[in-house]
């Protein structure tokens, strides 16, 4: 049976101009697509967990802070550098002080996850269709979640305490591909752009995140595993929730304890395993207005007593430690398309922002198959389109219903 369907003549040239149109759109998409970011982040700062194949295979230290390079991550500080530097010691938070950042802005969140986690909800349709398609359910069902750095679609404060624009989805969009996409990536293992499928590949595991940049002073965690918190400050009571500060200047360098755990209203045996530290004055010690927002390892005790606290997947919570007050829930792992009980943050910082829709469609690696990116000048342009393609159709069908003119032929 012959299935061609035969289109009238009538009709042939309404489709020939329609066809033209969708032709034009689709050139126009072609040219607006592409992989990277409209405006990818700066390059970053950053450290790969001791089981992560980089680090097995001897290209980094786990307790080392990395620079973007290619084709590893460069090695910018060893351990030794800030008191670390012994087998098994291993860099688990990291910031800067971020004293200048005011207390009412609003940011989103960015955060890397384990390569256990498998994320809570689907890609936002929405932010889907307009080139941004990826979050860290779609990264883990890749098998590569890992090295990945992910930005929330909600936005948050200090001053508030957490979230202050309630999302049209609670979900997360990627930012930073574990390798590829726009250079601005970890140089991570598998060696893969976010479209790939791989399965049962070693994943390089990003375990802290800062902005690079002059790093005068550093504030971190160590493990709770790390050797060296027995002679770091505070090693009378070892943990892994200490936050220690180190500063690199001309008079040399300085460790101190920023926060112990008490301090930060922990218990000894949680383990800070990300976090983003705001020391408002910048004296070095958590006192006044200073604010810590941090994640802790799934076997840490304070998640089944820190108030509010999920009931599954708390290792993907963000709690914020103020001082002399017992520590909060800011941004639930709901609140950032997480929550499954595998779930766990393990890195994290943040991104000054207004507009999380704006935000998310800049900074998101895009789909090189994905619908033109929502530019003030994309929109225009592809309004003016559809309009012009709708003009042409809507005349071609007036014309073929008028009624001929007597007084020609």
């Amino acid at each position: 049976m012959d299935a061609t369907i035969a289109v009238p003549d009538k009709y042939q040239s309404h489709c020939g101009r329609l066809c033209g149109v969708i032709i034009l759109l689709c050139a126009f998409a072609s040219v607006s697509r592409g992989d990277p970011p409209i405006d990818p982040l700066p390059a970053p700062l950053f450290s790969f967990n001791a089981n992560s194949p980089a680090s097995q295979g001897g290209i980094v230290d786990p307790d080392g802070i990395l620079r973007l390079d290619f084709p590893h991550p460069h090695m910018m500080h060893h351990g030794n550098m800030f008191g670390l530097g012994r087998v098994g010691d291993e860099l688990d938070a990291m910031s800067t002080n971020n004293t200048l950042f005011p207390s009412t802005a609003s940011f989103a969140l960015l955060f890397s996850v384990d390569e256990s986690t498998v994320g809570a909800v689907t890609p936002d349709p929405i932010l889907a269709a307009f080139g941004v398609p990826y979050n860290a359910l779609d990264q883990a069902v890749r098998g590569q979640a890992a090295g990945d750095q992910f930005i929330s679609t909600t936005l948050f404060s200090l001053v508030s305490g957490g979230a202050i624009e309630p999302a049209r989805t609670a979900n997360n969009v990627l930012v930073r591909n574990n390798f590829d996409e726009g250079g601005i990536d970890f140089s991570a293992n598998p060696p893969t752009s976010a479209d790939d499928i791989v399965q049962n590949e070693p994943q390089d595991r990003v375990d802290a995140t800062v902005a690079e940049s002059e790093l005068n002073r550093v504030y971190f965690s160590a493990s709770a595993a790390s050797p060296s918190l027995d002679h770091l400050p505070g090693s009378e009571f070892p943990s892994g929730a200490h936050i220690f500060r180190h500063s690199f200047g001309p008079g040399g360098r300085m460790m101190m304890l920023f926060a112990s755990f008490s301090e930060l209203g922990l218990q000894q045996a949680d383990d800070i395993d990300a976090m983003v530290v705001f020391d408002v004055d910048g004296d070095g010690e958590f006192n006044g207005s200073d604010r810590v927002l941090l994640s802790l390892t799934a076997d840490s005790p304070s998640l089944t007593t820190i108030p509010d606290a999920s009931a599954t997947g708390a290792a993907a919570d963000v709690f914020v430690a103020v001082p002399n007050q017992p520590p909060a829930l800011f941004a639930a792992a709901s609140l950032l398309g997480l929550g499954d009980p595998q779930d766990n943050i393990d890195a994290l910082e943040f991104l000054e922002c207004d507009d999380a829709v704006a935000c998310v469609l800049s900074h998101g690696i895009r789909s090189a198959n994905a619908i033109p990116a929502l530019s003030e000048w994309g929109i225009i342009t592809m309004t003016l389109l559809l309009f012009v393609a709708g003009t042409i159709i809507v005349s071609a069908q007036q014309k073929e219903r008028a009624p001929a003119n007597p007084n020609t032929g």
